[in-house]
């Protein structure tokens, strides 16, 4: 049944769509996975009991959760917008790759 139903929704959209989707899913995917490891690393926004102390880590986090959800709240998104998205993103992960080897290991502190 859900076969019937996934291949019919599946038929109804072009392949441009599946594919646009497919990489905005890839590139934000990298997106989460660098932004917070970027984070951790430079910030240590925990404290040993697990808990935020770093008011940067708690405002970029509300910040891309805010963003997010008023993205999820769009009914289409034009193709500006996620040509713009994967353009930030690429940028971000350079930047943030290039910050992480450079100040990462100042910043880092490992408790033993």
């Amino acid at each position: 049944m859900w076969g019937l139903t996934i291949g019919g929704v599946i038929a109804s959209v072009n392949a441009k769509t599946i594919l646009m989707l497919a990489v905005i899913l890839l590139v934000l995917t990298l997106f989460y996975s660098a932004h917070y490891l970027t984070m951790y690393y430079l910030l240590q926004p925990y404290t040993d009991q697990s808990k935020i102390k770093n008011p940067i880590y708690s405002i970029s986090s509300t910040l891309i959760y805010v963003f997010s959800f008023a993205m999820m709240q769009m009914k289409s998104v034009p193709i500006w917008l996620y040509i713009l998205i994967c353009v930030f993103v690429l940028v971000y992960l350079t930047v943030s790759i290039s910050l992480m080897k450079r100040i990462a290991p100042r910043t880092f502190k490992r408790k033993e």
